[in-house]
């Protein structure tokens, strides 16, 4: 048997508390995110329960059968079996495992608040801190008992081996001492030694190979490539970046030259006219939104560089959003209503590989000709010719080809780009490719998403807000579509409806839109400085919980107390906007009656429509809202800049409009009141402060 060691050093028995508290959360992290990832709904039911047996678990498995915690195991520790009886054992699990219960089972299962009962467990809690603090001075001047449960119960820790000094050698540190300078000789040296050149001058001596740099005509002696100011790569016509010397003239970025502008590996891509342009890992399809486009692009980190966003931000409905590859010469065109991908262009050809049923049709060894094009595409209609770009464009079913031809060359032009004839024989090469869905690309329109792109997610077709007659919010009416199967087990569209209402449970909700995208733990509330002093102070202590469904473009906030819903958001993903590409546009419609009527609009207009794309001068030119906003100012927890700017809040009835500077809406949050039933009119005059505006 080991002996015991009483005398314990006040390091160690800190480090075995920290060392205990450490290995409980990783098993209980562990544990609960496998839970939530299998089911959030019933994670967030059986949270408190949970813990409760996990802690309960690594006692029985620490403390209960070997008389020592699992940090105490590791630093060979364990408490005084003698004094540790079935008394002070019963005590220890209800000192360290039921408080957390208890306070967990006070804030999640508790309807309706307790006072005295909430005033007690905040008193033990204080207490509790207090007695830590003195008995950690206590513990610092004794050495004994590091824990207030530990000094409670009488509990000493003892030392299961005796302390023995480690008789260490000189051999030992002298031979750790040269091997560590070694390592740093090495470390600085290694790097400065040019062991290509070594290799290329050993290659030369003992098989006698020529130096290949490029000779003088008359002298024959090397002559090194210079960079001068007017010196451009001979492959794209750019300016060479980042220049340096090779050692070879057969190479495969800048042939005839020993300058390297072109270190990035070309996107080798395939095209299917009408559908998509990508490769086996990836690929940007017709129809597609634009969020799925950017998470495509993220994937391709240190592949896809230089991406470039470009939209409007006075007229964002009226201008296209366009996704800019200026380093692979790609441009993605996505239409700023749907925000779907309606255009594929590739407008400079030099920078990417492109195949048609797996043979290329553009590469540096094989250039885009009319001969080219012809051979691979098929013949086609006559191509049409613009003389103010002085370009022929051919077109193709869902794709169409550009080339630039002189004027001169269109009053030969019969019978299709090949019965022209070109001086020297050189005819024009593609200039610019377009991909589009249908014929006439002039005309087309975005897609309908693909299936390839449904992911097994659902998407939101509408959303109508359903409100009462007294001028209140009930909840929600969504027409969804997802992947479905067919009779022939072959996936298609497939639409159904669902209601969400106030009051609904985590369950209901649940069930009619399945799993969230995300779960949010709301711990603060930047805006409850606009609610009553006694709401704040209830608040304080609630943790409400988002569910984010960000292809639906809605957010659902719960109630930590009651576990039900209490407020929705519905987003509009403008750009421009600090969540721009976070969700999908969620198309709500839902009318209210105005407030401001005169003469003969009395009776053609009593209502106002409101969508994702009405501008807030409409709606506030017909209704009383709010005379001062609250004006909100979006950061994330790791940068507090936001170039967007600040958006502006007004409070309507049950209802809160984030605007835009560009007078577009934001997003539009509904939340129940619960007010007694009474004529919708009393709710006109409410103003920001009278809401008690609780913004997310």
């Amino acid at each position: 048997m080991l002996a015991k060691n009483k005398y314990v050093p006040r390091v160690n028995q800190v480090d075995a508390i920290f060392l205990n508290k450490d290995i409980t959360r990783m098993i209980r992290d562990n544990l609960l995110e496998n839970l939530q990832a299998i089911s959030p709904v019933l994670f967030i039911k059986i949270q408190p329960e949970l813990d409760l047996l996990i802690q309960s678990a690594i006692w029985f498995g620490s403390v209960g059968k070997r008389c020592s915690t699992f940090g105490q195991q590791l630093l060979v520790l364990a408490y005084d079996a003698e004094k540790l009886t079935v008394s002070r054992l019963v005590l220890h699990f209800a000192l360290t495992v039921l408080p957390g219960y208890v306070k967990s089972w006070e804030e999640r299962r508790l309807t309706h608040r307790v006072e005295w009962f909430s005033q007690a467990i905040t008193w033990a809690e204080n207490s509790a801190l207090v007695l830590n603090v003195l008995n950690y001075f206590r513990f610092l001047k004794t050495g004994r008992k590091p824990t207030i449960i530990d000094f409670m119960l009488g509990l000493d820790y003892i030392s299961l081996r005796n302390n023995q000094r480690r008789d260490i050698g000189y051999k030992y540190l002298t031979r750790e001492l040269l091997w560590g300078g070694f390592m740093e000789i090495l470390g600085l040296l290694l790097p400065i030694i040019n062991f290509r050149k070594i290799h290329r001058l050993l290659k030369a001596g003992f098989f006698g190979e020529e130096n290949t740099w490029r000779r003088d005509s008359v002298t024959r002696e090397p002559v090194a490539a210079k960079m001068l100011a007017n010196t451009t790569c001979s492959y794209c016509g750019e300016r060479p970046t980042l220049p340096h010397h090779m050692g070879s003239r057969n190479c495969a970025y800048f042939r005839g030259s020993q300058l390297i502008s072109h270190i990035k590996k070309m996107l080798d891509l395939e095209i299917v006219p009408e559908i998509s342009l990508g490769c086996d890992a990836w690929e940007f399809v017709l129809g597609m939104h634009f969020s799925q486009a950017i998470a495509i692009i993220q994937s391709q980190v240190g592949i896809i560089k230089g991406v470039q966003v470009l939209y409007s931000d006075t007229n964002p409905l009226g201008v296209d959003i366009i996704i800019n590859l200026p380093q692979d010469g790609l441009r993605l065109i996505f239409d700023p209503v749907v925000q779907r991908l309606k255009t594929i262009e590739v407008f400079n050809m030099k920078l990417v590989k492109l195949k048609y049923c797996g043979v290329y049709f553009n590469s540096p060894e094989v250039l885009p000709s009319i001969e080219q094009i012809e051979h691979s595409f098929g013949a086609t209609h006559p191509g049409v010719y613009d003389a103010a770009k002085q370009l022929f464009a051919l077109h193709f079913r869902g794709l169409s080809f550009y080339f630039p031809v002189d004027s001169k060359l269109h009053s030969g032009y019969a019978h299709g780009l090949g019965s022209l004839v070109f001086l020297n024989g050189a005819s024009p090469v593609v200039s610019k490719m377009s991909l589009y869905a249908g014929s006439n690309v002039a005309e087309n329109r975005a897609p309908s998403l693909p299936l390839a792109c449904y992911h097994r997610q659902m998407y939101l077709e509408s959303a109508t807000v359903l409100r009462t007659t007294y001028g209140h919010t009930k909840g929600l009416k969504l027409k969804l579509f997802t992947e479905g199967s067919g009779r022939a087990l072959e996936p298609r569209r497939q639409c159904f409806t669902r209601e969400l209402l106030f009051g609904d449970s985590c369950e209901d909700v649940a069930t009619n839109l399945g799993a969230p995208n995300r779960i949010f733990f709301k711990s603060e509330d930047k805006m409850k400085i606009h609610s009553s002093s006694v709401n704040r102070q209830v608040q304080s202590k609630r943790s409400d919980i988002f569910f984010n469904y960000f292809t639906l473009g809605i957010d659902v906030l719960f109630d930590a107390r009651t576990q039900t819903c209490k407020k929705f958001i519905l987003h509009t993903n403008y750009p421009g906007h600090f969540n721009f590409n976070m969700y999908h546009r969620c198309e709500f419609q839902f009318q209210l009656e105005t407030d401001h009527q005169t003469g003969e609009m009395d009776n053609k207009h009593d209502h106002v429509n409101i969508t994702a794309y009405t501008k807030w001068d409409e709606i506030s030119g017909s209704l009383a809202t709010s005379e001062r906003p609250v004006v909100l100012h979006r950061a994330s927890s790791t940068n507090t800049a936001n170039p967007f700017g600040s958006t502006f809040c007004y409070g309507y009835q049950d209802l809160i409009f984030e605007v835009m500077p560009n007078n577009h809406i934001a997003s539009v949050t509904l939340y129940n009141t619960a007010p007694p039933r009474q004529p919708a009119h009393s709710w006109q005059q409410h103003k920001m402060q009278d809401i008690r505006l609780t913004v997310a």
